[in-house]
């Protein structure tokens, strides 16, 4: 009788998948949640920490545990997608418990921690924009185990839900028995199966499946390995697409197919992948994932590539998922899965689903055009107004950054700037600010530098930058500061015994990039002053910058770092 009541009223039972967290997982998985970057706080590493947490629980034996201090630059929620039905009411319901939650200036940055401690109902429209939201705060600084709630009415213009837990302050917050219930509204159109490869028959790749070069880390020839492996597969499945390479390496292939969408498709791209000791060596680039990009019927490319990450070391099978929405003139989408590190990656149960009837991502976009430059916003862009003239302060940085590499870079670029870093994050599905040189595009907001991910697609007129002390050092030098500034910023790194060394900035250049980045930026203005431009274009596109400094340079690469070094030493005195 109660199941045919709740049938009568439209009232749908829990949504939430392992909302008691008692489903185990990888270390750094937990069944159902997607862990993602909330907030950063001046850098990208330290990373807050999630975990399951066994001794601390409100119901059964696990709970989910987010904890961090000053030393975190960036902050970790956990998100889970759920069924969006415009016109229901979302009720959650769960039990926190907080200890020494606080705010407090973060460890060698001028900024303090964003004041950040709930669990939350987001409801987004199909441009990602978010139509509703309700939160449930737990008490602060310390609180015992009690009970939380929140409710929201979704719009008619609900296209996507979600629950998000998010702490980005100091101390500890634990969440347990995670429940939403839904009552009434209008389902959303359903999914369509628009292709699927499980690779049950195949010996070799399958029609329409075709390999494409990704990368190259060596001028050998020794390329990537992909290839049907008939002892491999998900389950019950005979077989799988393997990827392998090693530190011998030098040429990396990626396996796409192209699909035609319309307009409008909400596009979900999914695989199941297994690892084993899939790891980066020494100059490789650090890919294993999804990815979607979208060209128009001239094969022009629109809006941005979508990544999806997938496991790295040594995992079972997982499942991996990409979501976009075609934009305007889309006539095409490319899938695909690439893998540029050692190690072996297997593919098995590919899926695009499709579910029709969504606005256009960028679709109602204004654009503004100056010289090289199309600026492209949202209407309601709290700038709007002025956007012309930051349409002329891009191309003038456009200008200043092909001046100063000296190349005969002239191709338009297509600058999308968001209003903030949420925005960005639900269009092109990762953190802001970014390039694409292949596309020709830079994703940013008016907060990020103008000319630095200008830099990274004009420096297409030099190549590929192999290692990221000069693909990123170069950016930094030509992001529209002075000679005299980036120096000075280094110089205050050394002076504080925090400039990075050598080695960090080979092969860990992400480990502090507050200090990488300035570092870097110093570092290449020092080669081009004292050894000249063309040689640090040269060294730009070489795969073994320390193999190749003595011809280069007439001197190793530690030599070079060493007279940087008494240089800034120097600028101190």
């Amino acid at each position: 009788m109660i199941a045919i009541c709740a049938a009568l009223l439209g009232l749908v039972g829990n949504l939430v998948t392992n909302g008691d967290f008692e489903t185990g997982g990888a270390p750094d998985a937990i069944p159902g949640w997607v862990l993602e970057i909330g907030a950063r706080t001046g850098g990208f590493e330290p990373v807050s920490r999630v975990t399951v947490d066994a001794s601390d629980k409100h119901g059964g034996a696990h709970s989910l545990h987010f904890s961090g201090d000053d030393k975190v630059r960036a902050w970790q929620g956990a998100r889970q997608e759920l069924e969006a039905r415009p016109g229901a009411t979302y009720t959650l319901n769960a039990f926190a418990k907080t200890k020494d939650v606080r705010v407090e200036t973060v460890v060698g940055a001028n900024m303090q921690q964003y004041s950040n401690c709930y669990v939350a109902l987001f409801l987004r429209d199909d441009s990602g924009i978010i139509v509703a939201k309700s939160y449930a705060r737990p008490r602060t600084p310390t609180t015992d185990w009690e009970a939380i709630t929140a409710k929201v009415v979704a719009p008619r213009t609900t296209r996507t839900a979600e629950v998000f837990v998010f702490l980005s302050m100091s101390g500890d917050l634990w969440l347990d028995d995670v429940e939403v219930g839904i009552e009434n509204g209008d389902p959303l159109p359903p999914e369509e199966l628009i292709l699927h490869e499980g690779f049950e028959t195949a010996t070799a790749l399958p029609k329409g499946w075709v390999e494409e070069f990704g990368a190259s880390n060596g001028a050998g020839a020794t390329r990537s390995t992909i290839a049907i492996d008939r002892s491999v597969g998900e389950g019950d499945s005979p077989g799988s697409l393997h990827f392998s390479g090693s530190a011998s390496t030098q040429r990396w292939f990626s396996c796409t197919r192209k699909v035609e969408v319309v307009p409008g498709d909400a596009l979900r791209f999914s695989a199941s992948v297994k690892t084993e000791n899939v790891r980066k060596e020494g100059i490789q680039f650090e890919n294993l994932h999804l990815s979607m990009a979208f060209e128009s019927a001239t094969g022009r490319a629109l809006g941005t590539r979508i990544f999806a990450a997938c496991p790295t070391g040594t995992q079972d099978w997982t499942r991996v998922e990409a979501k976009a929405i075609a934009p305007a003139e889309t006539a095409f989408v490319t899938i695909g899965m690439f893998l540029s590190m050692s190690g072996d990656a297997w593919f098995d149960r590919i899926e695009l689903m499709r579910r029709g009837g969504f606005s256009p991502a960028y679709a109602d976009w204004k654009s503004i055009a100056v010289d090289r430059i199309t600026l492209k916003f949202a209407p309601d862009h709290p700038q709007a107004a002025e956007m012309k003239e930051w349409a002329a302060k891009f191309a003038a940085a456009y200008g200043m950054a092909r001046t100063r590499m000296a190349v005969a870079f002239d191709e338009p670029i297509t600058v999308y700037v968001y209003t903030d870093e949420e925005q960005g994050k639900r269009f092109t599905g990762r953190a802001l600010a970014f390039a694409s040189p292949h596309d020709r595009t830079v994703h940013q907001t008016l907060a990020n530098t103008l000319g630095h991910e200008l830099s990274h697609v004009i420096a297409q007129g030099i190549g590929y930058a192999q290692v990221e002390l000069f693909g990123e050092g170069l950016a930094v030098w030509c992001d529209g500061s002075t000679d005299e500034a980036h120096h000075d910023r280094a110089a205050q790194l050394l002076r504080n015994g925090k400039l990075p060394t050598l080695a960090t900035l080979l092969d860990d250049f992400r480990s502090d990039e507050a200090r990488t980045y300035p570092a870097a930026g110093s570092f290449c203005g020092y080669v081009i002053a004292t050894a000249g431009l063309d040689a640090l274009k040269r060294i730009y596109v070489t795969p073994d910058p320390v193999g190749h400094a003595q011809k280069v340079f007439g001197k190793s690469l530690a030599t070079l770092d060493e007279e940087w070094r008494e240089f800034l030493r120097m600028r101190v005195k």
